[in-house]
């Protein structure tokens, strides 16, 4: 890490802001520099500033905040510091600042500003938190090691030669970075102490498992197996009694269900019979909308030709008010024009009056007014200037007045304090002695309240003595019980230990933790046998229902052969009844052919000679066989339906036993995945799934809760006992400690009083001389001031009286110096009054010869105003009379306003006339055409009406009143036939669904399950479930005993397994807790400090051999952490390192600093040095010898930098950096090349 520019602003004595480029070219050249300047000035302050910007803290000072800082220079509303340097050959910048609030000295400081940035690359960081995490990961350094490998300040130079071995061993740990060995030392220590007590808890769980004999375990194996056949027994009864249950439930639903099915389709027929009136509405409606076409066209034709006619009555209307109009329009343009010839003559008149007469009489009163003016502006100012003049003499009069009045008060002031002259030169000395009078009488107060203070010290010690004595007596009363009861205490917690399994709580809560487990286990796999028990008893519901539904089916499919068979015999039937009923009707049509057939003769359709039918043929009774037809086609239509019916029944039954089928392969699918569950579940490892699982695990969960109640009772009470005794024993020592307390405070009350008394015998005789030499002041005082005679006012004999003189002397001094100042001011002013007063009268002789003189210029003036005034008067008067207050102008645009008025009226006379005859034109115009329209719609209206008189006498209806009866509107009409079409709808549905109902109740009955009644099989079934459930507790109890041993074998081969591979790595890690191992990790700790402190020897003398060739360092073979120094020129003699002088210790403490920086720079290499210390404690020879050093470090890159000083120091190291300490207000400058100018920077 390098440091490459430092930049700082209004950091304690250093005001403004500076920056030091260490980059420049100087510091290229010879990067060994020193920082001069005098104690005080400020040389600190900059490597303060480059750990503030680094860590927000300095050497010096804590971390600064918002709420402190106390490295602002002083007067400033701000300051920051900001630091730019490079790790790895990459640049980084940190910036610090802080303010106050709106940057003024005395506001609040704000919060700090922290940024970290790349270098012409983005930010990284802005919360200070952020900053100085990244800034201690990319230098590796923390603030510690950074002030003790970078940059060495004052006051911690030489820390670590001087440390403790206890400091020296936090320094080594925090330099480092070896608090991981204090770490790895505790958690071996801890590991091992871990596995040790695992170690012991599987032993101890071990011996408390008990096992059942081969005897006890075959009498259980035997109990068992009885119990799961009689299971087996009570199962299959219990299903027969399911399956009767919920026929006779499913029986008693259907039948309720048709009674309700029955109700609902009464209801939609009730609703039908109901429609009838409506239906009759409707039907009409339906008639009578077809008449509605003709009957609104009519009614349209009638609207039309009563709006034309109206439209014409209105157009008739307009025209006659038109008519009037024009007349009166026609009148008014007359009037108007004759208005007009009238104005124009009057205008012309009083145009020639303005010009002849107005405007000259105008003129003359415009001038006479300008005079009066003039005249009027004199006489204001020459009556300003009488009144000015009058008003001074006014003012100067009282001024005269007041000066005489204050004169003679003066006077008689001083004509009182005649005395003061004699008090101002005994003043200094009444103040000296009041002073003195002051001091003694706060002594003597002090002196009075002690001696009351040791009074009731006195008093309270005797009371605190008696106190105590009462309290110990009492303490005395209270221990011999507590004893007693300790000893009892002890006594009922063996008697409750014995009763613990092992006698010790660790035993018994290591089997308490067993037995939680265990009931954690059996909880867990309850749900598992609860769903394995509800699908066995849905599979037997399924698989019951099946074998029904498999019956009926069967029975259902024979009874459609059955159907099926019949209908084609009596297809067959019906076919040839048919057949023989057609050939009788071809017999039949061919009787006039079979009478002209005779005998020998040929046949006339066939022309055979022989007529065998006709010696054969029967004639049969035709309407025998079409009654036998009718009757088989009826019973084929029966036979037909049923079948259908019964193979819609047979197809639903299918679907039915199609879904149970899939629903018991999902419960056999859904049993295997649990049976699964159930074997891998390590509680039940080693068991089957029965019928009595559930309830062996319900017995098995009771008996773990009963063992885990009573035995973490019994760990409690111990628990309180010991509670108890804790308590009683704390009682009885702070009963000890109380009395202890009380000796030791009876003790001090004692020996306080005898110093009470001793100390209040001094004080007396103090207060006593003190109150003597009081009354001697006192009376010297008085005898200073004046003789009352000399006093005149009843004020100043008060103030001089004694009383007030001593009751507040500090006021009186005050008021008198008061008096004398006044004194000598009233004197000064009484000459100044005198002198005031002889000007002013003067002044006042000479003002009153200036206001005679403006007065008879003001009467002048004022004659001359009063006679122009009158003809202005006469003027104005005759102009009014004549013309009014108009002027010329206004007069002739009046004139010109009312002639132009005149002839707009006309014009506008004129518009109105043509407006009103265009109006009338065109009202004439659309008259004619609503004549014509209301003849056409005439026509209209006739034909309109005369087909629907035609139609409707046509219809069912006698009128149009009885027509319009008959309509509906399109809603109702819409609304009723969809009633109709819900009704039949309706019907239909339910009806289907009774009969569904009913088939499904007659296929119910038909299964007969049983012939109890529901209330007798519900009984039963409760019966058998109790015998069920009691038997089940009995199996599950031998189960859960089986089991129980079962898992208590495996428990015992499980714990002996790990008991053996714990205790292979328990061995490991006793032997490392012996070699590394410790509570408090010390011993790890200081080995491998020790090894650090090696280190850092080897590096320190390989320094010192560059420093000084007469000293080494070693460790102390006693004290493993401290050091001694080997002086190599004296035998090498080894001595303590406190021996060394100044200057020797400068030097090792030097070399130890150089050593401690290589030891903390293994992650970052240190390019920077910069130290503020000890060069003031050097002789020549060593001086020279560490400038020696410091020159062979900056021969390596190294940067280093100097405080100090020293002139040797000065005059050996060219490049320096002043700082210059000013001659007032605290402040110091650097040299003028550091000084920083944002403004110039940033052009």
């Amino acid at each position: 890490m390098k440091i490459l520019s430092l930049r700082f602003k209004n950091l304690n004595s250093l005001k403004g802001q500076w920056k030091i480029d260490f980059q420049d070219q100087a510091f290229q050249d010879n990067a060994l520099f020193v920082i001069t300047g005098q104690t005080g000035a400020g040389k600190s302050t900059i490597l303060d500033a480059i750990c503030l910007a680094l860590y927000q803290q300095t050497p010096r000072l804590d971390k600064l905040t918002q709420s402190k800082n106390e490295l602002m220079t002083r007067g400033c509303g701000d300051c920051l510091a900001e630091v730019e340097f490079a790790v790895k050959g990459k640049a980084y910048r940190v910036y610090w600042s802080q303010k106050r609030a709106r940057g003024h000295a005395d506001g609040n400081l704000q919060a700090p500003i922290c940024e970290l940035t790349e270098i012409g690359g983005k930010v990284l960081a802005t919360k200070s938190s952020e900053v100085l995490k990244l800034v201690t990961d990319l230098t590796g350094l923390d603030f510690s090691r950074f002030t003790k490998s970078m940059l060495l300040a004052q006051g911690g130079f030489a820390a670590f030669l001087n440390a403790t071995s206890g400091e020296r061993a936090e320094l080594l740990e925090e330099l480092t970075g070896t608090e991981i060995y204090c770490e790895i030392a505790q958690y071996v220590y801890q590991q091992n102490k871990h596995i040790q007590n695992e170690l012991t808890l599987l032993t101890e769980q071990s011996k408390v498992l008990s096992l059942l004999d081969d005897v006890q375990r075959a009498e259980l194996d035997a109990e068992i197996a009885t119990l799961t056949q009689q299971q087996k027994t009570l199962t299959t009864e219990h299903k027969a009694l399911e399956t009767a249950f919920n026929w006779l439930q499913q029986t008693q639903k259907l039948s309720t269900d048709i009674n309700t099915q029955t109700q609902v389709v009464g209801n939609i027929k009730e609703e039908q019979k109901n429609f009838e009136s409506k239906e009759e509405a409707l039907v009409n409606a339906e008639k009578a909308a077809k008449l509605t076409p003709l009957f609104e066209s009519k009614q349209q034709a009638a609207t039309q030709h009563e709006k034309v006619k109206q439209q014409l009555l209105e157009i008739e209307q307009k025209r006659n008010a038109n008519k009037i109009l024009m007349q009166e329009a026609l009148t008014d343009q007359e009037q108007k024009n004759t208005q007009l010839q009238a104005q124009q003559e009057k205008t012309t008149q009083t145009l020639d009056a303005i010009n002849n007469v107005l405007a000259p009489l105008d003129l003359t009163i415009a001038e006479k007014q300008s005079q009066s003016q003039q005249l009027t502006q004199q006489q204001l100012e020459k009556s300003a200037i009488v009144e000015q003049e009058k008003q001074k003499l006014v003012e100067q009069q009282l001024q005269i007045t007041n000066l005489q009045q204050q004169l003679q008060t003066l006077q008689l002031t001083l004509q009182a304090r005649a005395y003061i002259p004699q008090m101002s030169e005994k003043l200094s000395t009444i103040s000296l002695q009041l002073n003195q009078l002051g001091e003694m009488q706060e002594k003597h107060s002090t002196l009075s309240q002690t001696l009351t203070s040791i009074e009731q010290k006195k008093s309270e010690a005797i009371k605190s003595n008696d106190h105590a004595q009462q309290a110990i007596q009492s303490l005395m009363l209270q221990v011999e019980p507590l004893e007693s009861k300790l000893q009892q205490a002890k006594t009922d917690i063996q008697n409750a230990l014995s009763l613990l399994p092992g006698a010790s709580i660790n035993t018994a809560s290591v089997e308490l933790k067993q037995l939680q487990i265990q009931l954690e286990q059996c909880q867990s796999t309850l749900p598992l046998v609860d769903k394995l028990d509800r699908i066995e008893v849905d599979l037997a519901k399924i698989t019951d229902s099946k074998t029904h539904l498999e019956n009926s089916l069967q029975a259902d499919n024979e009874q459609l052969l059955a159907w099926k068979t019949q209908g084609q015999q009596l297809a067959e039937e019906v076919k040839n009844t048919e057949k023989l009923l057609e050939q009788d009707q071809i017999i039949q049509s061919l009787s006039a052919l079979q009478m002209k057939v005779e005998e020998s003769e040929p046949c006339p359709l066939c022309g055979s000679l022989e007529h065998p039918a006709l010696v054969n043929y029967q004639k049969i009774d035709a309407s025998h066989h079409q009654s036998r037809l009718k009757e088989l086609q009826q019973q084929l239509l029966e036979a037909r339906n049923r079948y259908s019916e019964l193979n819609g029944q047979l197809k639903n039954k299918q679907q039915q036993l199609q879904q149970m089928l899939s629903s018991l392969q999902a419960l056999l699918s859904e049993k295997e995945a649990q049976l699964q569950q159930w074997s891998s579940n390590a509680y039940l490892m080693g068991q089957e799934y029965n019928a009595q699982s559930n309830a062996l695990l319900l017995a098995q969960k009771q008996s773990l809760t009963l063992q885990i109640q009573e035995l973490t009772q019994k760990i409690e009470d111990v628990r309180t006992l010991e509670r108890q005794q804790s308590e009683q024993s704390d009682q009885l020592q702070t009963l000890s400690a109380d009395k202890n307390n009380l000796l030791l405070t009876q003790q001090q009350s004692i020996h306080t009083q005898n110093s009470l008394a001793e100390q209040f015998e001094t004080l007396s005789a103090d207060a006593a001389q003190i109150t003597s030499n009081i009354d001697t002041t006192k009376q010297t005082i008085v005898a200073s001031l004046p003789e009352p005679s000399q006093l005149l006012a009843s004020s100043d004999l008060t103030f001089l009286a004694p009383e007030a003189i001593f009751n507040q002397p500090e006021q009186w001094l005050a008021e008198v110096t008061q008096q004398v100042t006044d004194y000598q001011l009233q004197l000064t002013q009484e000459q100044q009054l005198q002198q005031q007063l002889s000007e002013l009268s003067q002044q006042h002789s000479l003002a009153q010869q200036a206001m005679q003189q403006q007065s008879e210029l003001l009467q002048q003036v004022t004659t001359q105003l009063h006679g122009l005034i009158e003809q202005i008067n006469s003027a104005q008067q005759q102009r009014k009379t004549q013309f009014g207050d108009a002027s010329p102008q206004q007069l002739r645009e009046q004139a010109q306003q009312q002639l132009t008025q005149c002839q707009t009226q006309l014009e506008t006379a004129k518009s109105a006339l043509q407006t009103l005859s265009a109006t009338e034109q065109a009202l004439q115009g659309e008259s004619s055409q609503l004549i014509a329209l209301e003849q056409e719609y005439k026509a209209h209206l006739v034909n309109a009406d005369t087909q629907f008189t035609q139609a409707l006498a046509t219809s069912l209806f006698t009128d149009q009143s009885d027509y319009l009866n008959a309509c509906l509107t399109q809603d109702e009409m819409q609304s009723l036939i969809a009633l109709r079409q819900h009704l039949q709808q309706q019907l239909l549905t339910e009806t289907t669904r009774l009969q569904t109902l009913e088939s499904q109740l007659a296929a119910q009955q038909a299964l007969k399950f049983t012939e109890l009644d529901l209330s007798q099989a519900t009984q039963a079934l409760s019966e058998s479930e109790h015998k069920i459930e009691q038997h089940q507790q009995t199996y599950a109890t031998k189960l859960g005993l089986l089991q129980a041993d079962d898992n208590a074998k495996v428990k015992q081969q499980s714990l002996l397994k790990q008991q053996q591979q714990k205790q292979e790595n328990a061995q490991q890690w006793t032997m490392l807790n012996k070699l590394i191992g410790s509570a408090d990790g010390a011993k790890f700790r200081t080995f491998a400090q020790g090894v650090t402190l090696d280190n850092l020897v080897y590096l320190a003398n390989k320094e010192m051999a560059n420093l000084h060739q007469r000293y080494q360092l070693q460790r102390n073979v006693e004290q493993p952490l401290a050091l001694q120094v080997i002086d190599l020129w004296q035998a090498n003699a080894v001595r303590d390192v406190k021996t060394l002088s100044g200057g020797e210790s400068f030097l090792v403490s030097l070399g130890l600093a150089l050593a401690l920086s290589n030891l903390v720079s293994h992650k970052t290499q240190i390019e920077s040095l910069f130290l503020d210390e000890g060069f003031g404690t050097l002789d020549a020879n060593t001086l020279e010898v560490a400038l020696e050093a410091l020159e062979r470090l900056n021969a390596t890159g190294k940067l280093i930098g100097v405080i100090s000083h020293v002139d040797a120091l000065k005059e050996r190291i060219n490049h320096q950096i002043h700082v210059n300490k000013g001659a007032s207000a605290g402040f110091s400058q650097l040299d003028a090349k550091y000084q920083f100018n944002e403004q110039v920077i940033s052009n």
